[in-house]
Formats: structure tokens, C-alpha cells, sequence
């Protein structure tokens, strides 16, 4: 019946505290520990309880019990040290004061091993505590690596997309200026063809508004190349805007 009430104790905590939620971590601290200390002090009462003074055998039989109890409280609360050690210590506290107690050889090898097995017992379930906090560390090192690593890999996507972005629009660009720069290029050349070969006759009128042509077609084309090399320097970074 103690074990009963110890695992329904068990039960209704784990029923309470399974699920996620925002909660005060002390207070959940301390009723683990108030609990496994219920749990303990229900082993420990069961083995005082079975205790029969002079019956080596069973004496025998409710040690071993309580230190395979405590081995798996190790296993099951080595995460948690305060839990585990007050686990550990309100059990096998009683039986040892029984065995300090009660006369016969058994009872005084008890009382020299339970400490003993006890220190071991501890000794195991913080190396196994030292373990579990390296796993988990090499465990949150590898997530953050690796969300370091995706952060990276969507950094260069975006550098990427940038890259191929500002490649599509030099090539417009090109495309765009290429067609700007050949418009007065040919008016220059059509038009100094028209009158070096006198193609009109000589002396023609229009000659003069050829030549006006020609001239303000090689001012845009002058205007035209003086952006494109301003363009070039802002992208180097040698003028100041």
C-alpha cells in the first residue's frame, strides 16, 4: 500500500507537469524534490517494515532490494542531482538507522556496506549526470552549428539571386546603351558621308544643318559616354556622390 501511494504520488506529478507550459521552474523544482523524497522515505519504509531482526536471509534480500531501487533512481534522476541525492538518501537513511539498531552480523555489515554502496551508488549517478550534461552540450553545439550553417546557406542563396539579379540588369543595361550609342553614331556617319562626298552637290545649303546635326549628335553621343564612365566610377567607389 506505501508503494501504492508513492506511485500514485508519482502519477499525479507526472500527469501535472507533462505538458509544456509556461511555469515557475523553482516551484516545479522543489515539488520534484518534496516528491522523490515522499518516494524515498516509501522504500525506505517498506524496508524497515519487511526488517526482521536475526533473519539474515531476508535482511540480505531487503538490501539488495533497496540498492537495486536506488541504482534505478541513478539511472532514472542522474539528470537531476538534488532530486536523485534527496531520492537516494531519504531511502536508504531508515534502513541503515534499522540496521544500527538491531543486533547480529548481518545488521553490522549492513551498516558498513549501505554507506559504501550508497557513495558508490552517487559516485555512478553523477558520471552519468557529467555524461547526460556532455551529450546534451555536444547536442545543442550540433544545433547551433547547424542553424549557423542554414543561416549561411540562405545567406548565399540571397547573395546569389543579388548576384544573378545585378547581372540581368548590366546586361540590359548593355543592351539598352548599346542601342543608344549606335543612334547618334550612325547620324554622325551618315550625315559627315553626305557632305565629304558633296552627295547633295556642292556648295548645298543643308551642308551647314548637316554639320549642326553632326555636332549635336556628338555632343549626346559625349554626354552619353561621360554617364556611362560616371556609372563605372560610382560602382568603384572613386567619386563622391
Amino acid at each position: 500500500s506505501v508503494q501504492l501511494c508513492s506511485s500514485m504520488a508519482a502519477y499525479v506529478t507526472w500527469r501535472r507537469y507533462r505538458v509544456i507550459t509556461p511555469v515557475d521552474v523553482k516551484e516545479v523544482r522543489l515539488k520534484l524534490i518534496a516528491m522523490q523524497a515522499f518516494i524515498g522515505l516509501c522504500w525506505g519504509a517498506v524496508g524497515w517494515a519487511l526488517w526482521v531482526d536475526g533473519n539474515g536471509a531476508n535482511n540480505g534480500l531487503v538490501a539488495i532490494v533497496l540498492t537495486m531501487a536506488a541504482w534505478g533512481m541513478a539511472i532514472t534522476r542522474c539528470a537531476a542531482r538534488t532530486v536523485f541525492l534527496t531520492g537516494a538518501m531519504t531511502m536508504i537513511l531508515p534502513v541503515l538507522l534499522r540496521c544500527i539498531a538491531s543486533s547480529g552480523v548481518t545488521a553490522h555489515i549492513l551498516v558498513a556496506f549501505l554507506p559504501v554502496c550508497l557513495g558508490y551508488i552517487v559516485f555512478s549517478g553523477m558520471a552519468a549526470r557529467r555524461r547526460v550534461d556532455e551529450m546534451l552540450t555536444a547536442r545543442f553545439a550540433h544545433e547551433d552549428l547547424s542553424k549557423e550553417l542554414a543561416a549561411a546557406r540562405d545567406e548565399a542563396v540571397e547573395k546569389r539571386k543579388e548576384a544573378e539579379a545585378a547581372n540581368e540588369s548590366k546586361t540590359a543595361f548593355l543592351a539598352n546603351m548599346s542601342h543608344e550609342l549606335r543612334t547618334p553614331l550612325n547620324a554622325i556617319i551618315g550625315f559627315s558621308e553626305i557632305i565629304a562626298t558633296e552627295a547633295l552637290g556642292a556648295g548645298n545649303p543643308r551642308y551647314p544643318e548637316y554639320a549642326g546635326d553632326i555636332h549635336s549628335s556628338g555632343t549626346h553621343l559625349l554626354t552619353l559616354i561621360n554617364e556611362i564612365l560616371d556609372v563605372a566610377k560610382i560602382e568603384a567607389g572613386h567619386m563622391e556622390i
